[in-house]
């Protein structure tokens, strides 16, 4: 099913570059587990940085610097021991690293076949965190940190000294090649190569953390602004005024979606600044192309596109039908074109001309956010092990 939208707001021009994460972790390790003998195992190519984080970068910005497909196809589809815990993430050469069966991580190609597998004997509550090109964190529900070579080759590294992980785990990868973990109120730095990190509890249920300049950030459910940085007791900045849902920070700026409103704050200047907002859609997802232009996924099936300051530039609704689908997740490339998750509809892939198609085939009543691993390419996964591989090329 296809549409096109006049509107100008949707072409979008290049960006030059992305963030992408640097040196991998080292840490003394108690255990070392090797891949699994049975399944097969290739080395593959050098990462290509397509997917750093859940939501696609460090800034949470949904942007990926590897182009997506223009004509969408499924070109392989599998299934795996479920659930899948976390989105896919990128690894080398167009493949990609997910966690299922509680307990199990696993390396795929381009093609789906598996590279390697490897369980840990315990269960994650994270999916894989990259940590540089050459390595992934995951946390336990027990609260132990595992570090995972692109080999498949797993350690285990210092507890936490959480009593147990309930809930979801959120984190952002930092400069020096660690990362930064937290579920609940609870926050750790986890630094690389043996380095200190740091455990703190804040008094609110935490939303969102980045790594900003050095520091660590950490956004309230409430809306507050925590900044911790290598030493004492973690800050409140300031706050967004209601309760918030997605956050994204580009450079000095933070983006977050209250009920009705994007509303934005400055960390230089430690003061927020109006936002746009319209009072008869609820916001679900937000994404920021060429540091610009911001697309906002409101409603059952509104797509915003917004300047940077707030001022809207376009409305589009995409046709999901009367079957009840709702928009939730957005991933956008440095050319503004669009994969937009529905839950319970297939796909949708927009244009940066506004030109939208329905991926029949890629449904799903659980759908996790698409994960981007080279140009041209896409892993769509749903929670109950569904694994599809999107591109150009139809199978």
């Amino acid at each position: 099913m296809t549409s096109r939208s006049n509107a100008r707001g949707w072409r979008l021009q290049a960006l030059l570059c992305a963030a992408v994460v640097t040196s991998a972790v080292g840490g003394e390790s108690s255990l070392a587990r090797g891949a699994d003998s049975r399944v097969g195992y290739r080395e593959p190519a050098r990462a290509e940085g397509a997917t750093i984080g859940a939501r696609i970068d460090a800034g949470g910005t949904n942007e990926t610097p590897a182009r997506l497909p223009r004509s969408p196809r499924v070109s392989f589809q599998t299934r795996l021991a479920p659930p899948i815990v976390g989105e896919p993430v990128a690894s080398r050469g167009g493949a990609f690293v997910v966690a299922h069966g509680r307990d199990r991580v696993s390396a795929l190609d381009a093609s789906g076949h598996s590279l390697w597998s490897v369980r840990l004997g315990v269960e994650l509550a994270s999916g894989p965190i990259p940590l540089g090109s050459d390595a992934y964190l995951l946390v336990s529900r027990e609260a132990r940190l595992f570090e995972l070579s692109n080999a498949g080759v797993a350690r285990e590294r210092e507890e936490l000294g959480w009593n147990a992980v309930d809930g979801a785990v959120l984190f952002a990868p930092t400069a020096e090649g660690g990362a930064v973990v937290a579920t609940g109120a609870r926050l750790a730095r986890v630094a690389p190569g043996g380095a200190r990190g740091f455990r703190t509890k804040l008094g609110v249920s935490l939303r969102a953390v980045f790594d900003w300049r050095g520091a660590t950030l950490a956004i309230g459910r409430d809306g507050s602004i925590w900044l911790r940085g290598a030493a004492g007791d973690p800050l409140e900045l300031g706050d967004f005024g209601a309760p918030v849902g997605e956050v994204m920070l580009a450079g000095d700026r933070l983006f977050a979606l209250t009920e009705h409103e994007l509303s934005r704050f400055d960390l230089s200047a430690r003061k927020g600044a109006p936002g746009w907002a319209d009072p008869a859609l609820a916001l679900h997802d937000v994404a920021l192309a060429h540091g610009e232009r911001v697309f906002v996924a409101a409603g059952r099936s509104t797509l915003v596109e917004l300047a940077r300051d707030g001022r809207e530039l376009a409305r589009f609704t995409l046709p999901t039908g009367e079957n009840g689908a709702e928009l939730s997740n957005l991933v956008v490339d440095r050319t503004g074109a669009l994969l937009v998750v529905a839950n319970g509809s297939p796909l949708w892939s927009v244009t940066p001309e506004g030109e939208t198609t329905s991926l029949l085939g890629t449904g799903c009543p659980d759908p996790l956010r698409p994960t981007p691993v080279a140009d041209g390419r896409v892993v769509a996964a749903c929670r109950s092990g569904l694994v599809r591989g999107l591109s150009d090329k139809a199978r």
